[in-house]
């Protein structure tokens, strides 16, 4: 019998990046994931939904784009 060359799985690192319109700045970073072929479109599917409920969660706890943090007034220690 002949070996058969298969692909187990493949690596899919999702870079996110803020966009304001006029540029594009680096946003978090989010870890490597190890997909199986079956679940490829899956995750396809459903990361921009989990792309929108992380910038909200950012957005809840003030975590937004970095330029926010220029906008903001200074804080007192």
């Amino acid at each position: 019998m002949i070996p058969r060359l298969r692909i187990q799985s493949i690596i899919v690192t999702p870079v996110l990046v803020w966009d304001d319109g006029e540029e594009l700045t680096p946003g978090p970073e989010l870890g490597q994931i190890s997909l199986t072929l079956s679940n490829i479109q899956m995750f396809a599917e459903t990361l921009p939904a989990e792309v929108d409920a992380l910038a909200a969660k950012l957005a809840k706890d003030g975590k937004q784009h970095p330029s926010d943090d220029a906008k903001a007034p200074a804080q007192s220690s």
